[in-house]
């Protein structure tokens, strides 16, 4: 699903998490009646004297198992599948769990390749 696809979604709860003044987490939660509830939780930062938040990295489980998407400052993103717990409710809270353990990493890594554009 692509972040257009999101946008027109409808979620059943959204938030951001702060984690500092530059950088948060967007959660966004699904569920309806017969139905797996789906999620996305994704890290945004800000860069340079910049105030755009800027997505770098997003765990869903869209395309029917829990991944990670990894993006980078040239458009491209890469796929990293994740375990897959056969449990909704326990894959949502390790998809969250992997963002707030990466997200120092990740804001690194992303901030790195802005530099060498």
């Amino acid at each position: 699903m692509e972040d257009e696809d999101l946008k027109q979604e409808k979620f059943d709860r959204e938030y951001i998490a702060l984690l500092t003044d530059r950088d948060r987490m967007r959660v966004r939660i699904k569920t309806r009646p017969n139905y797996r509830p789906t999620y996305v939780f994704q890290l945004e930062c800000r860069f340079g004297d910049k105030d755009d938040w800027i997505a770098v990295i997003r765990a869903d489980d869209f395309h029917d198992r829990p991944h990670l998407d990894v993006l980078s400052p040239d458009g491209d993103s890469r796929k990293e599948w994740i375990q897959d717990w056969g449990d909704d409710k326990r894959n949502m809270k390790e998809a969250q769990q992997l963002i707030k353990s990466r997200w120092e990493r990740e804001r690194q890594r992303y901030e790195s390749e802005l530099e060498r554009r």
